[in-house]
């Protein structure tokens, strides 16, 4: 059968269709909801208790949005990355050259299931700060749109690289646990995305 005798999908129902996928696939797994909502929280939890002094509702809210950006990179590399691997380690892109199906439909139903996601986690992780007491101030529009333009980069940013762990790393059974522990690295390598110093307990300017 020639290729013009093949049904065919638009390429933007086939993109939703994905995205869809990735996100139920997700759901269903209890490891991966852990890191989409208990991880961010549970980091969360431990620093605002264990290392800042004096954690009034600002700080709460600094920190609540740190860790929101925490989680939806880990959660949109993890995801990302070792749905990636099993998908190369499968050949699955070559059976889709094979059927009335876009790789590149994919591969945009994917972007979009990891920024659902990693704003999911986001949200999760700030509701989570709001409801242990923090308080957000001078927040107008533009703040807003700022906190956005930030956590869609950073979406955008988890992607590529876990596109670029996939490729590096075709072992997805470790895909996971090597994901986690890069995040984890880059966070706090690179002063937990900003958080200002003096937050910190200990490390109070004299």
């Amino acid at each position: 059968m020639s290729d013009h005798h093949l049904p065919t999908t638009p390429w933007t129902r086939q993109s939703w269709a994905f995205a869809r996928r990735n996100i139920q696939q997700t759901l269903r797994n209890p490891v991966l909801v852990f890191l989409l909502v208990g991880w961010p929280i549970l980091w969360y939890v431990l620093t605002v208790s264990l290392f800042v002094d004096d954690a009034n509702g600002p700080v709460k809210a600094a920190m609540g949005m740190t860790f929101g950006l925490f989680g939806a990179f880990t959660v949109t590399v993890t995801i990302f990355a070792g749905e990636f691997a099993r998908d190369l380690d499968g050949d699955r892109y070559l059976k889709l050259r094979a059927m009335a199906v876009s790789p590149t439909a994919d591969l945009a139903g994917r972007f979009g299931s990891g920024i659902v996601l990693g704003v999911a986690s986001y949200v999760v992780t700030v509701a989570a700060a709001l409801i242990h007491g923090a308080t957000f101030v001078d927040l107008d529009a533009r703040a807003i749109a700022i906190v956005a333009f930030t956590l869609l980069v950073f979406c955008l940013i988890a992607m590529t690289l876990a596109l670029l762990l996939a490729i590096a790393i075709p072992k997805p059974e470790y895909m996971t646990t090597i994901s986690v522990v890069l995040v984890l690295l880059a966070f706090y390598v690179t002063g937990q995305n900003g958080v200002v110093p003096h937050m910190i307990a200990g490390d109070r300017p004299s």
